[in-house]
């Protein structure tokens, strides 16, 4: 049996992976995640590294306690944080099968 078909087989996978590699890079690079407090009076938005690059907070808020409005904005970067974590998943998980077992 020669040996080309078989390295045509690697070299396929090994660019099937990166290929996987690179999108699942750009995926990651690109996301921003926006989150919202339950009642919708807080939004923010996250960068692909966590980092809050926009928060937006309804006028109506001026009338609640420091407390309660900084509860919110928690409620908020919570939940931009877990659509990114979601968005984070998906793409190793895209990424993992990649790099799986051989299936042809």
């Amino acid at each position: 049996m020669s040996p080309q078909p078989e390295f045509q087989s690697v070299l396929a996978r090994a660019q099937r992976q990166r290929e996987a590699l690179e999108t699942a890079i750009s995926t990651l690079q690109a996301s921003r995640n926006v989150g919202k407090s339950a009642d919708g009076r807080v939004v923010a938005e996250i960068d692909s590294s966590g980092a809050l690059v926009s928060l937006v907070i309804d006028e109506s808020l001026t009338r609640l306690s420091p407390r309660e409005v900084a509860n919110l904005i928690v409620a908020a970067a919570q939940s931009a944080s877990s659509a990114s974590e979601s968005v984070r998943r998906a793409a190793f998980t895209n990424l993992a099968s990649a790099f799986g077992p051989d299936t042809g």
